[in-house]
């Protein structure tokens, strides 16, 4: 970049240009490689003889099944012929549910268990869902289905204070909530579509929203993220005309927002919005308009810097599509119609909006979910 301001020429600049799009080519592959496990020595995967204990420490959120609690596992160490040794690896643990506890484990629990994890199995049949993939995205190769008296709590050490913090809120709000919702039911129905936690809906109730194709309102997103914002911003207007009303105004939003994302337990979805918002926001207060085209791309980079497997993941495809349908597709449908009529406009404008996300979607529903 130095070398061709200096030389100030078409072919410096094109030198340039390929040069920093092969860091970034190189900087994707080394971050890619970093962040898959697998290819690690000390990997579970690696270990040529089965062990007959292993240690390690509970590193997500645990999820409630009927009967038993999922979660997964970061493997610390493991006891091959009654050495232990230092190992790596995610195992999804499967924790039976027996007792009047809300959760068996919790985020941060180290945890000695008896026996070898097993290898996901591939799908059993041909153009079935491959369990096994989805997983390794994650970077979770082995699973093993516990009995009640084959582990034992050894202590708490949380990996991540943050991310602890964030699963201990949105517990305590959780809670809140069922204290003040007596009916099961409707406290289930609010704690999904406020914090995302679906452990008390039942078949039914997601039976009717799968038929009705209102299942994303239950799971909490962008579409919450810019209500939020969006209510924040109308009452916030009048206090939004001098610079330093301004800064202390994107100050709050930018505080709110990411204040919502800890109460949800910081799920990807939710950090996506976030993040672009949060870049916007910043955009309008330093005056310059955002171009909604290098905020998508600039949140993209981010996340992608963090963990370079969200591309795979289906969520993270379809809203960054959608949004990029929306702000690409959107105003040329829109122009298509012109109403007079104040309420006919607003309406054509948000059906507008609804058809550019399923059209610019509609590609990849045919492809995952045919």
């Amino acid at each position: 970049y130095l070398v061709s301001r200096r030389l100030k020429s078409a072919e410096a600049n094109t030198l340039a240009g390929i040069a920093g799009l092969l860091c970034f080519m190189g900087g994707g592959i080394w971050v890619t490689q970093q962040h898959t496990e697998g290819h690690r020595p000390l990997h579970l995967s690696n270990i040529t003889r089965i062990p007959a204990y292993y240690v390690g420490v509970v590193d997500d959120y645990v999820v409630q099944k009927p009967g038993y609690q999922n979660t997964v596992l970061q493997v610390e160490q493991v006891q091959v012929n009654g050495q232990w040794q230092p190992a790596e690896g995610k195992v999804q643990l499967s924790v039976p549910h027996d007792s009047d506890r809300t959760y068996e484990v919790s985020y941060g629990d180290r945890l000695l268990i008896k026996g070898a994890p097993l290898p996901v199995p591939p799908p059993a049949n041909p153009n079935q869902f491959d369990y096994r993939q989805y997983l390794a995205n994650k970077q979770v190769y082995h699973r093993h289905f516990l009995q009640p008296q084959q582990y034992q709590f050894l202590g708490s050490d949380p990996p991540n204070p943050v991310l602890n913090f964030s699963i201990l809120l949105r517990r305590k709000m959780d809670e809140i909530l069922k204290e003040s919702i007596e009916e099961r039911r409707e406290y289930g129905i609010s704690s999904a579509l406020m914090l995302g936690v679906k452990d008390e809906l039942d078949n039914e109730i997601l039976q009717v929203y799968n038929n009705t194709g209102t299942t994303h309102v239950l799971a909490v997103s962008g579409l919450h993220v810019g209500l939020i914002y969006s209510v924040l911003m109308l009452f916030l207007v009048y206090v939004n005309r001098t610079r330093r009303q301004k800064i202390a105004v994107a100050a709050f939003l930018i505080a709110f927002l990411w204040m919502y994302a800890f109460i949800t337990g910081l799920s990807p979805s939710v950090l996506r919005a976030v993040v672009m918002f949060s870049l916007v926001t910043v955009a309008r207060t330093i005056s310059r308009r955002p171009n909604i085209y290098n905020t998508l791309g600039i949140a993209a980079f981010f996340l992608l810097l963090y963990d370079p497997y969200y591309l795979l993941d289906v969520g993270f495809q379809l809203s960054f599509l959608a949004v990029l349908g929306i702000v690409y597709l959107q105003p040329l449908l829109y122009k298509t119609v012109t109403f007079d009529n104040w309420l006919l406009d607003n309406i054509w404008a948000l059906f507008t909006i609804s058809v550019a996300a399923q059209l610019i979607t509609f590609p990849l529903g045919l492809l995952y979910f045919h």
